[in-house]
């Protein structure tokens, strides 16, 4: 995850909170707790968050399913869920640097593929081998190597 200045948008929902299709007040649906739990958690670090969705798309401004009358409601679902009222958008821009959103997919930047997960458990298999051949010439009185270490630790549930 990047650590940068920019901002981490989340889609609200099916991914923040539950959803089975529009209600018919325009609410929202039931929190979803893991990523609650990773948006308290990144608020706890200072992070900026924003709600990412489509539903204050400046569409129709007015009407029941706009964003005029969409906006106070989920900013009492923020609240009521988040403790905070977060900042609400429909729009990316490239401040950007993190969208987890049920209906993206991740694709690796230049190339028009597909990421998935086991994309990325391969390529740190591949980084942790080079790590292996290297190991023989690290400083022998320099003890094991903390990035080593860390990154046999995270892949070990993929072995």
């Amino acid at each position: 995850m990047s650590q940068g200045k920019g901002w981490i948008g989340v889609d609200l929902d099916g991914t923040l909170a539950t959803y089975g299709g529009w209600k018919p007040d325009g609410g929202v649906g039931d929190p979803v707790p893991a990523m609650v739990s990773r948006v308290r958690q990144w608020l706890q670090e200072g992070r900026d968050v924003r709600i990412m969705t489509a539903r204050v798309c400046p569409n129709d401004l007015t009407g029941p399913d706009g964003p005029l009358a969409q906006r106070p409601i989920i900013e009492a679902w923020c609240l009521a869920n988040l403790g905070k009222v977060l900042p609400i958008t429909a729009t990316k821009d490239y401040q950007m640097v993190e969208l987890w959103d049920d209906r993206a997919v991740g694709v690796i930047p230049n190339t028009g593929q597909q990421a998935s997960a086991s994309d990325l458990v391969t390529a740190a298999k591949d980084v942790m081998d080079w790590i292996n051949a290297l190991a023989p010439y690290a400083d022998a009185g320099a003890g094991p190597c903390p990035v080593f270490q860390r990154l046999e630790a995270a892949l070990a549930p993929y072995a």
